[in-house]
């Protein structure tokens, strides 16, 4: 009768073994499938690296899911620059550079919904086709931001207006890797 019970209590305690076991195969599964969208990118580790950190919100990582998730997060990014700018617009001293503040704060507007249309596109299951362009013009928006503020003369410019360090610079390139990134997965 003993024995008899040490080997259910032996079968018992492999299933429940079997059964904690971790599940490494769908998170390999979406690794890879993370790594061959990325290859379709510009910067396949920007690509991978700000996927991977985001993926386990994701239960499928098909290059609409990823996309997504990509453009939610420069969404965010366009957000706080948007924040950051708001914030400092009204103190800073230079009139130059509020202008040029001026500028972003349209660019990251324009960025900012058209994030949300593609995120409402792909969240609806709707036709995505416009949303590469989409991408690469919000990637645009965030290189026109940094370009304000590196202005060179040119022979045209009557009120010339000196280049000036952005604050921005480090968002705008955020920005502009993952809708760049965004646009690569779907093309």
């Amino acid at each position: 009768m003993a024995s008899r019970s040490v080997f259910v209590f032996t079968i018992l305690l492999s299933l429940v073994l079997v059964s904690c076991r971790p599940t490494g195969s769908s998170n390999t599964a979406k690794k890879m499938m993370i790594r061959k969208a990325c290859r379709k990118t510009n910067d396949f580790r920007f690509c991978v690296s700000t996927l991977l950190k985001s993926y386990q919100r994701s239960t499928a990582a098909d290059p609409k899911a990823l996309t997504r998730i990509l453009a939610e997060r420069a969404l965010s990014k366009v957000d706080e620059a948007s924040a950051y700018v708001e914030k400092v617009f009204y103190y800073h001293p230079d009139m130059v550079v509020k202008e040029y503040l001026a500028l972003c704060l349209d660019d990251y507007a324009q960025a900012a919904q058209k994030l949300r249309q593609i995120g409402d596109t792909l969240a609806s299951g709707g036709d995505y086709k416009e949303a590469p362009k989409l991408l690469r013009e919000i990637a645009s928006h965030a290189t026109d931001c940094q370009e304000a503020f590196e202005r060179k003369k040119s022979q045209s410019e009557l009120n010339y207006r000196p280049p000036r360090p952005c604050p921005l610079s480090r968002q705008n390139k955020i920005i502009q890797l993952m809708a760049e990134a965004a646009a690569g997965l779907l093309a």
